[in-house]
């Protein structure tokens, strides 16, 4: 009979710590991945489908203004969100279609790579339609101009 009760005791108190980390937490802000150009641009907002082509690739205009979209390699995360969230691929998928692009058609360019942030922030800096995606926090400590929030983690 003893034996009953531990067992029935202990089942509740695993039963009340487990629900105890069930509990929902309180509302915290998510990271945001944005799309960015430098302070001095006047770039519209994009929707994502048009920053899907404009990394795959096509030419994308907006107010007269031809984007020159930037990879944004110095943050491992970022990049891998911006793939999965936005492009829908992987990173090896997303290269073959972009070399495959560049293979079929004469008109595509190749997105300029970049592994160090202060190379990155310059060339957004001298570009005026150059864009490129990274989180908001890091955006707005740069001072970038924010084009279109792309994802926003819940």
């Amino acid at each position: 009979m003893k034996r009953r009760f531990y067992f029935a005791g202990l089942m509740l108190s695993v039963f009340l710590i487990a629900n105890t980390f069930a509990l929902p937490l309180p509302a915290a802000e998510g990271r945001k991945l944005v799309l960015v150009a430098g302070p001095q641009s006047a770039a519209a907002a994009l929707s994502p489908e048009e920053v899907r082509k404009l990394y795959l690739g096509v030419a994308v205009a907006k107010d007269g203004k031809t984007f020159l979209p930037l990879c944004n390699h110095t943050d491992a995360m970022a990049y891998e969100v911006f793939m999965q969230k936005i492009m829908y691929m992987s990173g090896p998928a997303y290269e073959r279609a972009v070399m495959t692009r560049m293979v079929r058609t004469t008109s595509s360019v190749r997105p300029p790579e970049y592994a160090d942030e202060k190379d990155l922030l310059q060339a957004l800096a001298v570009t005026p339609n150059a864009v490129t995606y990274m989180w908001a926090d890091k955006a707005e400590a740069a001072g970038l101009k924010v084009v279109t929030e792309l994802w926003r983690e819940k």
